[in-house]
């Protein structure tokens, strides 16, 4: 039997891959199989999203079946030019230029770290390449009645078997994204655990959307940065000292 640990931790594997992917561009029309990673690189990088577009804002249902247990989370997510705002429940996570920022409102705590790196997702919430490439044994590519699939088996040993990238073509956006995860015994069964995102109600928002500034979250008392607006009652933990 599959314990409640193990359940939750592929669970949120599998969730948080399947939320990293976004939308894509339109391509060339081809179903075959490759093996290569070159081709794969182009083919993943296609089906990003243009990071001119205006910033906007969707909805994503994630239902996940591990073993006999199914689950749904929801969330909402926002992007613009290195900027992302993602509410998941009670759970609130921002990125800008200037900081990381995750919120719990249950706890009503609050950590912030300084973004140094400056590379928030431009406009696209997909792993990087290299991250990916290490997954792929094979990968498939078709278009088919206004849809594209991206498709990759992962290799042996990596937690995955498979996943299934869909978006449309004419406005770029992500449909859906499949994941199937490796095989977990639960009641004397074994089943592949899985996970399907639905992406949804997209809509565009203002380039200077409230959520995405540091000081709807976050003001200055002297030299410290304290809570704000309605999150002024909020503990506040910088995730590296002396920051």
């Amino acid at each position: 039997m599959v314990s409640f640990k193990m359940k939750n931790n592929m669970r949120n594997r599998l969730i948080l891959v399947a939320l990293f992917f976004l939308c894509g561009s339109q391509q060339k029309s081809f179903a075959q199989e490759f093996k290569d990673t070159t081709g794969f690189r182009e083919a993943y990088r296609k089906m990003q999203i243009d990071p001119n577009v205006k910033p906007y804002s969707y909805d994503v249902t994630v239902v996940g079946n591990i073993g006999q247990t199914p689950d749904t989370m929801k969330a909402t997510i926002s992007f613009g030019p290195e900027r992302m705002k993602m509410k998941m429940g009670e759970m609130e996570v921002i990125l800008n230029p200037q900081y990381r920022i995750m919120i719990n409102n249950t706890f009503q705590q609050m950590i912030v770290s300084r973004n140094y790196e400056r590379t928030v997702l431009a406009q696209m919430s997909m792993p990087s390449i290299e991250a990916i490439i290490p997954f792929i044994d094979t990968w498939s590519l078709a278009i088919d009645k206004g849809v594209k699939k991206l498709t990759f088996n992962c290799q042996p040993g990596t937690g995955f078997k498979s996943f299934v990238v869909t978006s449309d073509i004419k406005t770029g956006y992500m449909l859906q994204v499949f994941a199937v995860g490796a095989d977990v015994i639960d009641e004397g069964i074994s089943t592949p655990p899985t996970a399907t995102s639905y992406f949804s109600n997209y809509r565009i928002i203002k380039a200077d959307f409230e959520e995405f500034k540091s000081e709807t979250y976050l003001v200055l008392d002297g030299p410290d940065l304290k809570p704000a607006g309605k999150y002024k009652d909020y503990s506040l933990t910088f995730d590296k000292p002396n920051q």
